[in-house]
């Protein structure tokens, strides 16, 4: 069922015509002008968090012996989850719509630093001209659709501007689509790469035992806060 040009069509799906829309549709839900205020300033607290968490993935990097041309990464795959394709589903069947300016405040830091830090880090496990990546393509980057798409809707509440319904429901059909396809696509790359190989297999399940612990720890400041 899914052949090579599988890998090509569900990532541009996701990407271009699925996550746009369900961002600027859920942004517009989530927020109103007033808010956007606090919005801008709480974003300071996840960029935090992520950067912090950076800082973590070094420390035990060094500590796990991870090999030097997948240094970057691994440090750049811990600091950075995965919050939009299954992020707001898992939020929203947890905590509910109450959680979901959180989900998107972590996910508009988390682009922002992945694009820049993280992306720095993995192009050092590069060697030669390679990882010589031009401006403009960078800049590009850091402005992918998905983040045009949580921009635009920023921009609507900016401007005050309420879209028609059948645009509402149209973004948001679209955006319903997100979930489904990411899962399906990180199951066929799972299945197709990581693991038909033994180091790629050691550094995925590195990863995965690092970031569940991070999150349990952060879990546990979180409850501790919460009581106090």
């Amino acid at each position: 069922w899914f052949g090579p040009e599988t890998r090509i069509l569900l990532p541009r799906l996701i990407t271009y015509v699925a996550l746009p829309p369900y961002l600027m549709s859920t942004i517009m839900r989530a927020f109103r002008r007033d808010g956007l205020l606090d919005f801008i300033q709480g974003a300071l607290l996840p960029l935090a968090a992520v950067a912090l968490t950076f800082v973590l993935a070094i420390i035990i990097g060094k500590i796990a012996r991870v090999q030097r041309q997948h240094f970057g990464l691994f440090c750049a795959s811990v600091a950075n989850s995965n919050t939009i394709f299954v992020g707001i589903p898992v939020n929203l069947a947890l905590f509910g719509e109450e959680a979901v300016p959180y989900v998107l405040l972590y996910y508009f830091a988390s682009t922002v630093f992945f694009w820049t830090v993280g992306q720095y880090a993995i192009t050092r496990d590069i060697e030669g001209e390679a990882r010589l990546i031009p401006l403009r393509t960078r800049v590009m980057q850091i402005f992918s659709p998905p983040l045009l798409g949580f921009l635009t809707g920023l921009l609507l509440i900016l401007c005050n501007v309420e879209l028609p319904f059948f645009i509402q429901d149209a973004a948001r059909y679209l955006g319903n689509m997100t979930t489904p396809l990411a899962l399906i696509f990180i199951g066929f790359q799972l299945g197709s790469d990581i693991f038909k190989s033994k180091t790629e297999r050691k550094s995925f399940f590195r990863i995965i035992i690092t970031q569940t612990g991070i999150d349990h720890h952060a879990d546990r400041s979180i409850i501790a806060d919460t009581r106090i």
